[in-house]
């Protein structure tokens, strides 16, 4: 008898297969990434990014720097000199705490410019920033600040 998967496991899979198979699937996973759920990635294990040192190269900003909780704020940056097609994860650390893999992931395009939505509902000192692989060495973003409350 076949059996049924649940809605969440064929959705899992549905952006999955958009973000690495369909020629559009890098639009539609930082659209799904900015809708995901962010509080899950607050229990993840911070990935490995001692290595990742805030390179003057990838700028970072943020607007609004004040937000209320679940209200969209934008990253915005780019690469110097201009790289396209860098895959960059975000990162967060809640008031202080250690860095942590954000649900949301962007690339850069052409210019050397990226962007994307993030959205949270921990209130406090959200800060961002983010990490990547730039001609192999792993490289981070300035920190950029975001108020939520």
């Amino acid at each position: 008898m076949p059996s049924r998967a649940s809605r969440p496991a064929v959705a899992a899979v549905l952006v999955t297969a958009a973000a690495f198979g369909f020629a559009g699937g890098a639009v539609v996973g930082q659209q799904v990434g900015a809708l995901a759920d962010p509080e899950a990635a607050a229990t993840a294990a911070p990935i490995p990014t001692e290595d990742a040192t805030p390179d003057p190269g990838i700028s970072l900003a943020a607007d609004p720097a004040n937000a209320s909780a679940n209200q969209d704020v934008r990253l915005e940056g780019n690469l110097e000199p201009a790289v396209g097609g860098v895959d960059l994860q975000v990162e967060r650390s809640l008031d202080g705490g250690e860095w942590q893999e954000f649900p949301v992931t962007t690339t850069s395009r052409e210019d050397g410019t990226f962007g994307v939505t993030v959205r949270t509902s921990r209130s406090g000192e959200n800060r961002f920033r983010v990490v990547g692989t730039v001609d192999g060495a792993p490289m981070a973003s300035n920190e950029v600040p975001v108020s939520i409350g």
